[in-house]
């Protein structure tokens, strides 16, 4: 990655950037094109994942956890409540903003009588000639460009906190240990620390975007979903990763939104 072009930030410098952006000139790069969907896949009874779209400018993919209904009502929550957060909210303070999606999904645990539900959420925010992600659980957020797909996001499961150890998670996986469970998602007690995966990075050009659940990058090979994703529109693309993801099993839910960037506009005066 090229420093002039590409500009990676942890959630403490993204809150602070956030806060700071407002100053720089303004460079409008459009929306030229985006399309989601999900898929039930070939195993799972119902689907709980969810996905969302607020205003053109913030994206985002959750998928719910537990294996009962619960899960569905956590990942519809953390989306409905993503739709009515504002630009000026999520530039003001970012902190907020994920406390606000926590607490909602707490809430319609207890409204639902199912406590203890969660659900992980990838997003995409853009912002002027910036795009802003964010996850919690593992869920993803890519970027393609040039043919080159780039994951912006870190998992929050034991299999990477194993990886990050130097241990080789199979190991783990052959004496009957998860080493897929989440160590983070929405929905955890208000009064702990919630870790999340986040950055800000510029945009160019014909960028695009893949915003996905665990149903579709973990069972389609990288090298793959970077074909799909550039191969065609987003339509067709998302429809091609969501049938690769059944097609290798369809083990689990499946949900994708690939956002592509038109070029750049003159800022109105």
């Amino acid at each position: 990655m090229n420093a002039s072009d590409e500009i990676t930030l942890e959630s403490d410098a993204l809150i602070e950037w956030l806060r700071t952006r407002a100053a720089e000139p303004p460079s409008a790069w459009p929306v030229a094109a985006w399309a989601g969907d999900t898929t039930v896949g070939r195993v799972r009874a119902q689907n709980e994942d969810r996905w969302g779209v607020a205003d053109g400018w913030l994206f985002g993919v959750a998928d719910g956890i537990g294996g009962r209904p619960g899960g569905a009502i956590a990942a519809e929550s953390v989306i409905q409540a993503l739709r009515v957060v504002t630009a000026q909210a999520f530039d003001a303070d970012f902190d907020a903003v994920i406390r606000f999606l926590n607490d909602t999904v707490l809430a319609a645990g207890a409204t639902s009588g199912t406590p203890g539900l969660g659900t992980t959420l990838a997003a995409l925010a853009l912002r002027d000639s910036y795009a802003s992600v964010f996850s919690i659980g593992d869920s993803r957020v890519y970027r393609w460009r040039d043919g080159e797909l780039l994951q912006l996001t870190v998992d929050h499961s034991l299999r990477t906190e194993l990886l990050e150890a130097g241990v080789d998670p199979v190991e783990y996986a052959e004496r009957g240990m998860r080493v897929d469970a989440l160590t983070a998602f929405v929905g955890m007690p208000a009064d702990r620390d919630l870790p999340r995966s986040a950055g800000a990075f510029r945009i160019a050009q014909n960028d695009r975007f893949l915003i996905c659940s665990d149903g579709v990058h973990g069972y389609v090979d990288p090298s793959e979903i970077a074909r799909l994703v550039g191969s065609s529109a987003p339509a067709d693309a998302v429809g091609g990763l969501l049938h690769a993801a059944n097609a290798n099993g369809g083990r689990d839910n499946a949900t994708a939104i690939i956002v592509q960037i038109g070029p750049a506009r003159a800022p109105q005066e």
